[in-house]
């Protein structure tokens, strides 16, 4: 009892302070906010296990990745503590949302599966879509011009349906992940592959695949931000106004850290 007491005091401690910088800097959070924070310490929170460098689950449950770092932000200026929930897929990641397990889960702002029950915060990173081929190819102007072509799309991910929207004529195939993706382009059964810049720049790079390069981009970006439960408006404002005020070169230091620099 005595260490539970303790812990409690601590956490006590620590959202206290959290609250008293808050209101001596830009990031002010109304009565509501301040109770909510208060009643309510600890977030559910899940995201994708295979998306470095903004996000990954290791083996043993730790959460990692330049959007990790994003939510340290917020634990420190807020007070609250994320208690992530971790997953094997992505897909996993999306049931565990649609049915309600977690508060916040982070995304693509144009997932229209998580826009039916969740809520994105304002985008606080943007990264273009880009054209993955045979080291050996030319630069490619237009996703048009290499229609006939096999190309490889990760299942499920928010921008996937966009790029159905945005090139209606074409005919992709869906993979698991973004490895699968980029040894099926390095071993010739796909002829391109499709990805957000950072994802693919730096699977390539740990994949050590020497054969595979970026080529061109789509018209495409994908919106990096933190989809919050509609049922918490409170929520919501408290992490949308927290990200608003960070300072941007700690930011900037966030994105260079995590090679997530287009």
């Amino acid at each position: 009892m005595v260490i539970a007491g303790v812990v409690f005091l601590w956490q006590s401690a620590a959202l206290a302070e959290a609250l008293n910088r808050s209101s001596s800097t830009a990031l002010t959070f109304d009565q509501q906010e301040r109770q909510w924070i208060v009643d309510n310490p600890e977030v559910l929170f899940t995201g994708d296990p295979n998306w470095l460098p903004y996000e990954a689950f290791l083996q043993d449950g730790t959460y990692i990745g330049m959007v990790s770092d994003y939510l340290s932000v917020i634990e420190r200026e807020t007070g609250l503590r994320f208690k992530t929930v971790p997953v094997e897929s992505w897909t996993e990641s999306l049931q565990i949302a649609t049915d309600g397990k977690v508060d916040v889960i982070s995304g693509d702002a144009a997932d229209d599966i998580l826009n039916q029950n969740f809520r994105p915060v304002d985008v606080y990173s943007r990264n273009p879509i880009v054209i993955i081929m045979d080291y050996r190819q030319n630069y490619v102007e237009d996703l048009y011009a290499i229609k006939d072509r096999s190309i490889a799309i990760i299942k499920d991910y928010g921008y996937t349906a966009d790029i159905y929207k945005v090139y209606p004529d074409l005919e992709f195939i869906e993979v698991e992940n973004i490895q699968d993706g980029l040894e099926g382009v390095s071993q010739g059964q796909f002829d391109a592959m499709l990805a957000t810049h950072a994802l693919a720049s730096y699977q390539i790079a740990q994949m050590g695949i020497h054969n595979v390069k970026i080529v061109g981009k789509t018209q495409i970006t994908m919106a990096l931000t933190l989809f919050v439960d509609k049922s918490q408006p409170q929520l919501f404002a408290i992490i949308n106004k927290t990200l608003k005020s960070m300072d941007p070169e700690e930011a900037q230091d966030i994105l260079h850290n995590s090679g997530g620099n287009p």
